[in-house]
């Protein structure tokens, strides 16, 4: 888990020797699903919680699926693309 923490952080900070590290790292894809993963649901959340402020009731509750779905099918488009790309 540490690993994990590390490299995301080190990603954040755009350390070029991280990237020459994930080509090899078979878990990264893995990890990147989870990165996302978590992004997206606190998207999500933020996006539950606006709805539920502007009383959108059971629209902030498909909105929320809708933003998680939505970011995994653009993350796996983006990836496919960019594994084809190279």
């Amino acid at each position: 888990m540490k690993s994990f923490v590390s490299k995301v952080f080190r990603a954040a900070r755009l350390d070029t020797s991280l990237y020459n590290e994930l080509k090899t790292d078979r878990k990264a894809g893995r990890q990147a699903f989870l990165v996302v993963v978590l992004a997206s649901l606190a998207i999500s959340i933020g996006i539950g919680i606006a709805g539920w402020f502007a009383m959108a009731g059971m629209w902030s509750i498909w909105g929320t699926v809708i933003c998680l779905i939505g970011s995994v099918i653009v993350w796996s488009v983006w990836s496919f693309l960019a594994i084809s790309y190279d």
